[in-house]
């Protein structure tokens, strides 16, 4: 039987440190521009052309996500703007719905990412995703091949895809506004159906394992993207004390 509650795990355990290192990074790159340019705006332009790739893929997995549900959608946006409660990089004008679809609407872009970032790593660095195995033993594959894996044509370019398409694929405040409303109406729903029935129904086997796989699949998705994002977020690091050091 499928642990479902395993996959779960290492999906809340690789997410956790992957939304730290977003920011981390989103933080030390602006500073970083800011300490190139000497400008708000030139820092913040320099972060959004960094990020277009996963902001081009974030907008278009909303895109995407709403004609599938039919909802009316439109008015793609791909530019920076600074406001009272953050950084803007891109939008997308899409119609008001029920709290499912918009729910499922701003969960589009981490789906899209995960799978952006999965593509590269099977056709790309050619890792055997259609293998058996957890997370760990994916990891343990591309540590012991890392040398073979960096030599593929364009590896770099490849790795800077994976940044900047997974540094972008977190849904952002607005993509999370229906998830809180949408989490009280399933859980209501849930009790009701465990009251009436006097327990949690049977659910079919094949159900619990395509959700294990499906699970699996985004936590993988996390981890090669915590590999990623250690090497680019020490270049900035690195980049940035240089640059503090020459100002100094």
């Amino acid at each position: 039987m499928v642990d479902v509650w395993a996959s779960f795990l290492w999906f809340v355990v690789l997410l956790i440190p992957l939304v730290w290192l977003q920011r981390e990074i989103s933080g030390r790159l602006l500073h970083t521009g800011w300490l190139v340019f000497n400008h708000e705006l030139a820092a913040v332009l320099l972060y959004f052309l960094v990020m277009l790739p996963g902001i081009l893929i974030h907008e278009i997995s909303h895109l995407i996500a709403a004609t599938l549900l039919g909802v009316k959608a439109g008015g793609l946006s791909l530019r920076p703007k600074v406001r009272r409660d953050g950084l803007q990089l891109g939008s997308v004008q899409v119609a008001r719905t029920d709290i499912v679809r918009e729910s499922l609407i701003g969960l589009a872009p981490l789906i899209g990412g995960s799978s952006a970032v999965l593509l590269i790593a099977s056709l790309v660095f050619e890792v055997p995703l259609t293998d058996q195995g957890d997370v760990m033993t994916h990891l343990q594959y591309v540590v012991e091949n890392i040398e073979s894996l960096l030599q593929q044509p364009n590896a770099t370019l490849w790795l800077y895809l994976i940044f900047a398409v997974s540094n972008a694929m977190l849904p952002s405040p607005s993509d999370r506004q229906p998830w809180q409303p949408l989490a009280i109406f399933v859980g209501i729903i849930a009790a009701v159906v465990l009251f009436l029935n006097g327990g949690p129904p049977q659910i079919p086997d094949d159900f619990v394992i395509n959700l294990a796989r499906a699970i699996d699949l985004l936590a993988l998705a996390f981890a090669f993207t915590l590999l990623v994002d250690l090497v680019f977020v020490s270049a900035i690091f690195l980049t940035e004390q240089v640059l503090l050091t020459a100002r100094g």
